[in-house]
């Protein structure tokens, strides 16, 4: 598809990522409850179960620490596409070129590429590339802003192609 419509699209700290994030937490500690429950009391081993058990909480509680800066430290912008700017490629089949719009960023910066690397029909993972070979992840989301999402997939599938 070529000559999608310029779209401009909101996307920053995903609650889907969140959630994802936090079934995957208590998973683990679910897994560590059902080990624990399984060997049941066997003196002979009490001071290695509990060292275990020590360490898996440990692996638990670094698991949260790190789940929940990655949520924080999420980037939060807008990402534009231009139909109507040079193809920011190299090569590029058609015109247009993709901006990331963020708080160090307000004048925008060019990303050299923008790839859907997870689609899941209401919300898509992009990987944002900028010139400099710097990468950054975000969620683009239906429930940010429904009206434009069409026009968002559109420009997603004309860079794809």
């Amino acid at each position: 598809m070529q000559n999608a419509p310029s779209v401009d699209y909101p996307v920053g700290r995903s609650v889907f990522w969140a959630g994802l994030l936090g079934l995957l937490g208590l998973a683990g500690l679910l897994c560590l409850a059902l080990w624990w429950w399984l060997l049941g009391p066997q003196p002979q081993a009490r001071l290695l179960h509990r060292a275990l058990l020590a360490g898996g909480l440990l692996l638990c509680a670094g698991w949260a620490v790190w789940a929940r800066l990655s949520w924080l430290h999420a980037p939060v912008g807008r990402l534009r596409w231009d139909a109507l700017a040079p193809a920011a490629r190299a090569g590029g089949r058609s015109a247009g070129a993709w901006r990331w719009f963020s708080v160090p960023f307000p004048e925008g910066a060019p990303l050299s590429d923008v790839t859907v690397v997870l689609d899941l029909q209401s919300r898509v993972l992009l990987r944002l590339a900028d010139p400099g070979g710097r990468l950054r992840w975000v969620w683009a989301e239906r429930g940010c802003d429904p009206q434009r999402w069409p026009g968002l997939r559109r420009a997603l599938a004309a860079c794809a192609g």
